[in-house]
């Protein structure tokens, strides 16, 4: 077998110890076969253990660091590790990524990459391990493949378990991580931060999944009790992440959801963003003690506008230390519509640097709402650690499809139940 049946455009990345590296000297013919140009990356240990000349005579361009991760791993179609070693599995498993080599392995299966691994370098070949230890690798290696790591030996031949399974009269030679058989599997996934789940059709219950992205959400001045009560029931049973509500139904939607594990957001500054940094301090505050866990302030969007950046900030983390003391989340809606590229760069730059947990494109109330555009800048822009919620405008399930390619990782939408159910949604905020 060579990878090239993955696809045309193979990353290897090398990492592992001198045993490891001394392997992939004598294996390089069989790992590079039928591929050409090749591209590698590597620990730093790999590169000081390795020789100089380890790659020579193979047209291989080597890459560093100073690539953007989500950037650079979306031109690939597969990712290849040859020697897997265990500290590296060990923070993959764990959606670790506090380096180079990690973060693009991590980021490959977020996106729904291939990635392909050898387990034959965990442990030293002469390292008989106890049975806790040996208990404790098999968990890592079971982890790896429920996250989508295919596991191969020496001779290239696929080592990972298939089991069978039977999707009506149909059957199907399945990898076990089925989202129809095995939903507990996909749901525990996507609580460790997984964006993406690649499966074979049939697909029957997939649209359902994206509910865990989406917060359902009712803004209108003119809601009334018996809608807020109506968008927690459904949100309860749709097992969407939360509702959005107005300041004024935090506490009844509270006691509403206080037997499930859909979380409260609620809306500061809203719309506008006009309000004195004081004043969003204060909503805050009522709004988490009275049940709120997530917070979608709204961002003081003229004094952006006058590049007044030291308000800005000023408003965005007095927001955020409130929060913090409550262990609350915070999204900073930065109203897209209103602001230039640049603006947006700047906006999304502050948001980070005041340590909000998200940032966000629309109030809903604007002119203008997400746009695959706007939620791909601000992805590049705060980069893998703060998330990015794509609203307004969002009605069907396919354009919250499209947002959650783009780097959203949560979507903001009145017409959630009609986005999970395939249909088209005509609610607006």
């Amino acid at each position: 077998m060579s990878f090239s049946i993955y696809g045309n455009k193979i990353l290897f990345i090398f990492c592992g110890e001198k045993t490891g590296i001394e392997w992939v000297s004598k294996n390089l013919d069989k790992l590079f076969s039928n591929i050409s140009p090749i591209f590698v990356a590597g620990t730093k240990s790999f590169f000081n253990l390795a020789p100089e000349n380890i790659f020579s005579g193979y047209n291989v361009t080597v890459l560093r660091e100073e690539f953007h991760v989500k950037e650079l791993i979306e031109s690939y179609d597969a990712v290849v590790i040859p020697v897997l070693s265990l500290n590296t599995a060990s923070k993959i498993s764990k959606l670790i990524t506090d380096n180079f080599v990690t973060n693009l392995i991590i980021t490959g299966l977020l996106l729904g990459k291939k990635v392909i691994a050898f387990k034959k370098f965990l442990l030293p070949e002469d390292v008989i391990p106890s049975a806790g230890i040996k208990s404790g690798i098999d968990n890592i290696v079971q982890r790896l493949e429920l996250f989508g790591v295919e596991f191969i030996d020496e001779n290239l031949k696929i080592t990972s378990d298939r089991v069978t399974c039977v999707l009506g009269e149909t059957d199907c030679n399945a990898c076990g991580l089925c989202v129809v058989k095995r939903e507990e599997d996909v749901r525990k996934l996507i609580d460790a931060g997984v964006i993406r789940v690649s499966a074979t059709t049939p697909i029957k219950e997939v649209p359902s999944e994206l509910a865990r992205y989406i917060d359902h959400t009712l803004l209108k001045p003119d809601a009334t009790e018996e809608q807020i009560k109506k968008l927690c029931e459904e949100a309860k049973k749709y097992g969407f992440a939360s509702v959005c509500v107005n300041p004024c139904w935090v506490e009844y939607a509270t006691k509403l959801l206080e037997d499930s594990d859909v979380k409260v957001c609620t809306v500061i500054g809203f719309p506008l963003g006009a309000t004195s940094a004081q004043t969003k301090v204060f909503e805050a505050e009522q709004a988490i003690r009275h049940g709120a866990s997530e917070i979608d302030m709204v961002i003081n969007v003229g004094a952006l506008k006058s590049k007044n950046y030291a308000l800005v900030e000023e408003d965005i983390r007095g927001v955020v230390e409130v929060a913090r003391k409550y262990g609350a989340l915070v999204k900073v809606i930065i109203e897209t519509c209103l602001l230039t590229d640049e603006e947006k760069v700047a906006a999304c730059s502050i948001a980070k640097s005041a340590g909000a947990h998200f940032v966000k494109t629309s109030t809903g109330f604007g002119s203008g709402g997400a746009t695959l555009h706007d939620v791909e800048l601000m992805r590049r822009v705060v980069g893998e650690n703060v998330g990015v919620k794509a609203s307004g405008g969002i009605r069907d399930f396919q354009k919250a499809l499209d947002m959650i390619k783009a780097g959203a990782t949560r979507i903001g939408a009145s017409a959630s139940v009609a986005i999970i159910q395939g249909t088209k949604g005509t609610s607006k905020y």
